[in-house]
């Protein structure tokens, strides 16, 4: 029996010094039958040229192109155009890690009767950042294995995932809504179904982590803003569901993070203090510029 035809779907913006790599490592694949849609959002470098290059050489490359900036609109119009029963979800700045990336991600869908499943990720470049990044990822997911519904909740990350095109559907697929944090929003959706995620820790991508402070601060505020809208959203979902706890969304996350670095100057050393300011204070000053915004941003409109 021919295989199930997998849609690879990659959305990518001014990725000029990434995305030669990342489709690179994706025909690499030694799954057999599969397409790569990459989802161009109006870039204005090299980008285009280099998806051209690849699309005139190898039959399974699919150029899309989204005007309006959004990775959740991008992303939405590649799953929209996917003709694969089981999506495949990676970024333009991911390469796979070897040639059985794709078949061992998505072993557990075909062999064992789950709905979706999670891959693993490594740091492209080795640095004080990516270490550090990588090892609060493998701390979270160390005890991952088959997850329930209940469990998905804010475990989807869209770098290395892959779903039924049906149960993706059924969830309403990635929302062009957001900006950002479309894999934290689809979580909470998929967690209202009977979806059953299985993580994959074999299945690597190789991520090219923020590589300074500064870097890295931009990315958790926006992060922690657009979490904080998504929660918003889902209000009646999540209120009970412990997630906004996790999430450092509660005052009582507010309030403990300063003691919370003190304690780490002391037990860890100045190295794990600067991490864990970048990593904390910018998320948090992303939740309050949310919350600003909803009430005196919409006064101004």
């Amino acid at each position: 029996m021919r295989p199930p035809k997998i849609s690879v779907v990659v959305p990518v913006l001014n990725g000029e010094n990434h995305i030669r790599g990342c489709i690179a490592s994706i025909l690499s694949q030694d799954f057999p039958d599969f397409e790569l849609i990459v989802v161009d959002n109006g870039s204005h470098d090299s980008t285009a040229g280099i998806i051209a290059e690849f699309r005139a050489k190898d039959p399974r490359v699919a150029a899309l192109f989204e005007e309006e900036r959004s990775r959740g609109k991008a992303r939405r119009k590649g799953e929209d155009a996917a003709r694969g029963e089981i999506i495949v979800m990676t970024d333009a700045d991911c390469r796979a890690a070897d040639a059985g990336w794709l078949r061992k991600l998505v072993s557990p869908i075909l062999e064992s009767g789950c709905d979706a499943a999670q891959g693993s990720e490594a740091a492209m470049r080795a640095n004080f950042w990516s270490k550090r990044i990588q090892g609060k990822a493998e701390e979270k997911r160390r005890s991952w294995k088959t997850l329930e519904a209940e469990d998905i909740r804010g475990s989807v990350d869209t770098k290395n995932f892959a779903i039924r095109n049906p149960s993706l559907r059924a969830a309403g697929g990635s929302s062009d809504k957001y900006a950002d944090g479309n894999d934290t929003e689809l979580s909470i959706r998929l967690s209202q179904t009977s979806c059953r995620m299985a993580y994959v820790s074999e299945a690597a991508i190789l991520h090219d982590d923020p590589d300074s402070f500064l870097s890295y601060a931009k990315k958790q505020f926006l992060r922690g803003f657009w979490t904080s809208k998504i929660s918003r959203d889902h209000w009646n979902t999540l209120r009970k569901s412990g997630f906004l706890e996790r999430t450092n969304q509660t005052p009582a996350s507010f309030f403990r993070f300063f003691p919370g670095l003190f304690r780490t100057l002391m037990e860890k050393g100045p190295d794990a203090l600067l991490f864990d300011f970048a990593e904390g204070a910018p998320w948090r000053a992303g939740i309050v510029y949310e919350k600003c915004y909803l009430l005196f941003g919409r006064r101004k409109k």
